[in-house]
């Protein structure tokens, strides 16, 4: 797969994200890969002093739009195992812009990422922010399929691993999850279909800590 074969699929799991998490907002996502970042918020009537003139190429944006007020997200995609260097770009782009979310997804592993920040306990890589309002940055790998999981929890997933029922990871396709946040030993649900019925064959991850799995239906 192509990275550019991402893009789309992470568009369309944005703009969900964002309608469920940004509500009142008009909300806009669009593929900006090949053009700069203030070239695309020109578009939108939309000025960020800090990204004027500067070569900064998001991936995927979304924009959430009320009575003059702009938060931005930010996607940056990859194909590959995520390594520092690709963490150090997407921070980067955050220190200049500050947007309200930033994502970093691969299609592959959290490579290196994974050691680092759960092994080391470095989620401190992770902050971006004004110094005042301190964010972090999530990262992820998803399955690019029908079946797209992101934020800061992922399944494990083969191309061709069967489950429950014959299904492949192909046909299982995701929706979305709630709460958005909460506590640790908060309970969480994950919306979509196609999950199988086999518990053992389900994994979860939250904030690179696997979770247990309370119950799974094909359809929930």
């Amino acid at each position: 797969m192509l990275e550019e074969e991402l893009y789309e699929p992470m568009r369309m799991w944005l703009e969900q994200y964002m309608i469920d998490n940004y509500k009142g907002y008009e909300i806009i996502t669009t593929d900006c890969h090949s053009e700069r970042l203030d070239r695309v918020l020109a578009k939108y009537d939309i000025v960020k002093e800090q990204a004027n003139g500067v070569d900064i190429q998001i991936d995927v944006l979304g924009i959430a739009r009320k009575q003059g007020k702009v938060k931005l997200v930010f996607i940056e995609a990859k194909k590959t195992k995520l390594t520092l260097r690709d963490l150090g770009q997407l921070w980067a782009y955050c220190k200049l812009v500050d947007p309200e979310e930033a994502f970093l997804l691969t299609s592959a592993d959290l490579g290196s990422l994974r050691k680092l920040i759960a092994g080391f306990k470095r989620e401190d890589l992770l902050d971006f922010g004004n110094g005042k309002i301190i964010k972090k940055m999530k990262n992820s790998f998803l399955c690019v399929g029908s079946f797209l999981l992101a934020a800061s929890f992922f399944t494990s997933c083969t191309e061709d691993k069967d489950w429950s029922g014959g299904l492949k990871n192909s046909d299982l396709v995701f929706q979305t999850y709630l709460p958005t946040e909460g506590a640790k030993g908060t309970e969480l649900s994950i919306r979509g279909n196609n999950f199988g019925e086999d518990i053992s064959q389900v994994q979860v991850w939250v904030n690179e800590k696997e979770a247990e799995v309370i119950s799974v239906t094909s359809s929930m």
